[in-house]
C-alpha cells in the first residue's frame, strides 16, 4: 500500500515531563500524552520521542488503522470518484480510498472543519458531472452539508466512505477499558 503524501509528522502529540505552561500555544494538542494511554493510528509511525517516552513511563501504546466499510467500497466498484474532504489531513482520506481499490480521478482538499459555500458545492458538482465521476467524501464532511439548502444538491449527490478504527491489540485495549470502567 502506498501512502505517499498521506503521512506526516505527528501534530497532535507532545510529551511533557511536567504539566505545560499555559502560555504554550500547543497546549490544546498535548492532552493525549498526558493521559495513561496512547493510540497510534498511522501504521507507518516510527519510534520517536513521544513513543519512546511513553513506553519508558509505562503508558500503554495501542496501534490502530482505519478500515473502510467493505460494502460501500463494493458499491463504488469500478466507478471513478472525485474525492473531497475538509479534514486535518485530506491526503490521508484520499490514500484510504486508493488503498481500498477506489480510483480517485480528482481530489479537492479543504482545511479542517471547512464550511462549504454554495459556489464550492456547485463547482464540485460541475466537475463531477463534467468527468462522469461519483462524489465521495468523509462522514464528517457529509454531515456538515446538512441543514443548508444551498448545499442540499451536493449532499444528495455525494456519498461517504464510512471507516472504523481497528485496534491491533483489541483484547488488551478492551481489558484496559473495562478495568477503567470498574474504577470508582
Amino acid at each position: 500500500m502506498s501512502t505517499s503524501g498521506a503521512l506526516r509528522a505527528a501534530t497532535h502529540a507532545k510529551y511533557y515531563e511536567q504539566a505545560p505552561d499555559r502560555a504554550d500555544g500547543d497546549l490544546a494538542r498535548s492532552w493525549i500524552t498526558r493521559s495513561g494511554n496512547l493510540v497510534v493510528v498511522i501504521s507507518d509511525a516510527k519510534p520517536g520521542a513521544v513513543l519512546d517516552r511513553a513506553e519508558r513511563r509505562g503508558i500503554a501504546i495501542f496501534h490502530a488503522r482505519l478500515e473502510p466499510d467493505r460494502n460501500v467500497v463494493a458499491a463504488i466498484g469500478r466507478h471513478k470518484v472525485l474525492a473531497f474532504a475538509g479534514i486535518g489531513n485530506p491526503e490521508k482520506f484520499f490514500s484510504t480510498l486508493t488503498a481500498a481499490g477506489i480510483e480517485v480521478a480528482e481530489r479537492a482538499g479543504f482545511a479542517d472543519h471547512h464550511f462549504y459555500t454554495a459556489v464550492q458545492a456547485q463547482d464540485l458538482i460541475a466537475r463531477a458531472q463534467g468527468s462522469a465521476l461519483m462524489l465521495d467524501t468523509t462522514e464528517k464532511d457529509l454531515a456538515r452539508l446538512s441543514g443548508d439548502p444551498q448545499l442540499a444538491a451536493l449532499k444528495a449527490r455525494a456519498s461517504a466512505l464510512p471507516v472504523r478504527l481497528v485496534i491491533e491489540e483489541a483484547d488488551r485495549f478492551r481489558q484496559m477499558v473495562l478495568a477503567a470502567l470498574k474504577r470508582p
